[in-house]
């Protein structure tokens, strides 16, 4: 099902022990599809697959989508400061 145009605005806010997640977008109504992105560049190899699945929904329109996530702060103990040796074995 594909949608002519529309005019609408959604957010979405979630986190984990990792990381805060931020997605929102809007939409106004445009003679042509024109879709924009701004998101970190971490999921810059998404953008084209993103862009035409929203395509694929919307038929026109103005549709801007921003991504904001931010890490949260974790600490990782090296193998050095738990007292234990960690190896790489390299296989085929």
């Amino acid at each position: 099902m594909t949608a002519k145009s529309m005019t609408g605005y959604g957010k979405l806010i979630t986190s984990n022990d990792l990381c805060d997640l931020k997605i929102e977008m809007k939409a106004v109504n445009s003679r042509y599809f024109d879709c924009n992105l701004r998101m970190p560049k971490l999921f810059n190899f998404i953008e084209i697959d993103l862009k035409s699945a929203v395509k694929d929904i919307l038929v026109r329109g103005k549709v801007d989508i921003y991504v904001d996530l931010k890490l949260k702060k974790t600490t990782v103990q090296t193998s050095s400061q738990r007292g234990c040796r960690c190896e790489l074995h390299g296989g085929v």
